[in-house]
């Protein structure tokens, strides 16, 4: 997926999913009660993302209307903006992998109201699954002067570790992990999706769209990238 893609709205997609899959009771209470799988029935990208609901909400209700659900799950090659819910993104091949757990959630962490309300729903998975959290905030470098690429801003490095403390310590019954790293955001985002088994990340907000899903640069390019699945958050 490129930077700037721009799909339509996926809230009323219809699907003829059965309703109250069955699965496995997860080790504590999960964020998602309703959950809507989309793709075309019997394709590989309906596959990865039915393998991807079981990991995430196998106890849930299967609705069969986008607009009913507090999740969408998606293929890699369905559309996830316009949303009024978290979206979680299957990446190729999941369906093939065989024992996908959700055993590492990374989330990022940049300050801003969807980075916050991804920690609040990455927290709740990690409880549910019991599973490592780690929180990420990556400064980014100055523009490159004489092609050089300059060093991060010290201010913003300083305020990024400030936002990752208080983040972190407002959790409730999680242990989390903190990685606070120089670079590229996206690129350095992918990085730690290597290790991840699932990457939890903020929808921009903006006027307008608070509440819905909207793709921005670092979120488009990790979509497009990144091994592990992908959980974007809506900004309330």
């Amino acid at each position: 997926m490129e930077a700037g893609f721009a799909p339509p709205s996926v809230n009323r997609m219809q699907d003829d999913l059965e309703t109250g899959i069955e699965g496995p009771d997860p080790a504590g209470p999960s964020p998602f009660a309703r959950v809507f799988v989309a793709g075309e029935r019997g394709g590989e990208s309906r596959r990865d993302a039915v393998a991807l609901r079981m990991a995430l909400a196998a106890g849930a209700e299967t609705v069969t209307v986008g607009e009913d659900a507090d999740l969408l799950v998606t293929g890699a090659t369905d559309e996830v903006e316009g949303a009024r819910c978290p979206v979680a993104v299957a990446p190729r091949g999941l369906a093939e992998r065989g024992g996908y757990e959700l055993r590492r959630i990374d989330v990022g962490i940049d300050g801003g109201r969807g980075a916050a309300a991804a920690l609040a729903v990455a927290g709740r998975l990690a409880l549910a699954h019991d599973a490592r959290l780690r929180a990420i905030a990556i400064a980014a470098p100055g523009s490159a002067l004489d092609g050089v690429a300059r060093q991060a801003d010290p201010r913003e490095v300083e305020r990024l570790a400030g936002r990752l403390e208080h983040a972190t310590a407002a959790l409730t019954g999680v242990w989390a992990e903190t990685e606070l790293r120089e670079g590229p955001v996206a690129r350095v985002i992918v990085d730690f999706a290597r290790q991840a088994d699932l990457l939890v990340l903020g929808s921009r907000a903006g006027y307008g769209n608070a509440g819905r899903v909207v793709l921005g640069e670092v979120a488009a390019r990790v979509l497009g990238a990144a091994a592990c699945p992908t959980l974007i958050v809506p900004a309330p």
